[in-house]
């Protein structure tokens, strides 16, 4: 559900900025990694489940369980987010931190990778 909920915000986003655009208004989606907030090591969980090894859930909860997997700090990200929206032009995406950064261009290749052999579909 969390991941269908962002997928959600940045559809309308996306939406949004094309809405806003005409107005002189930007929109800009953050795209944290992880942050140290203290949060992944104060979680408790259930024992896991057989069915779910090596499954997404399974590499989520092998993250959660390690405190030390979030880097960001805090304080330096919301400093680049607040000077960030100080520029003339904002970008559509801020992407913080390497984890994001790696995550999110192995999901636009993966994608580019999927739908390049549809090409010829494409000319119809």
């Amino acid at each position: 559900m969390y991941h269908a909920a962002k997928w959600g915000l940045e559809g309308f986003s996306e939406a949004l900025a094309a809405e806003l655009a005409p107005f002189g208004v930007q929109v800009m989606i953050v795209e944290p990694g992880g942050i140290r907030t203290g949060f992944t090591g104060s979680t408790v969980m259930a024992e896991p489940m057989p069915a779910y090894k090596g499954t997404p859930v399974d590499a989520m909860r092998q993250f959660s369980a390690d405190p030390a997997a979030t880097g960001g700090d805090p304080a330096t990200m919301a400093a680049r987010i607040l000077a960030t929206t100080t520029q003339d032009l904002v970008p559509r995406r801020l992407v913080l931190g390497s984890d994001a950064f790696e995550a999110i261009t192995s999901t636009l290749t993966d994608r580019l990778a999927e739908i390049s052999p549809q090409r010829e579909n494409a000319k119809l």
